[in-house]
């Protein structure tokens, strides 16, 4: 999962067995994480992982990240920074109207009729 407001990669335990590691593999770290509503999350350990991506178009994107491994969740959270360097986000991200498609109009703030939708005009 891309969580944009995460500050390291956060992974399940699980994931050490999809990977051939067992929890006697993972490094002991002094680490403590809180989710976004501020409940902690206990960290088991950590490991260094090579994450890699293709994009459409076939550029490939990897990265090293350290992953910290708990039991409070099923999935793994791809930080900020892996986002940003596996090219899921820019590095001016959250920027507003990045990824318009132009559906507004700058000067009058009306719906563009090129793209006519089923929803009342406003």
């Amino acid at each position: 999962m891309a969580d944009t407001g995460c500050q390291s990669c956060l992974a399940d335990i699980g994931l050490l067995q999809c990977i051939g590691l067992s929890e006697a593999d993972i490094i002991p770290v002094t680490m403590k994480m809180h989710s976004a509503t501020q409940v902690g999350i206990k960290i088991l350990g950590a490991t260094v992982l090579r994450l890699h991506a293709t994009s459409d178009i076939g550029s490939q994107m990897d990265t090293r990240q350290m992953v910290y491994i708990t039991d409070a969740t099923d999935q793994l959270f791809l930080s900020r920074e892996a986002c940003l360097v596996l090219g899921l986000i820019k590095d001016t991200f959250p920027s507003v109207g990045e990824h318009s498609t132009n559906a507004v109009t700058e000067d009058s703030g009306q719906t563009d009729q090129t793209h006519p939708c089923n929803c009342p005009q406003r």
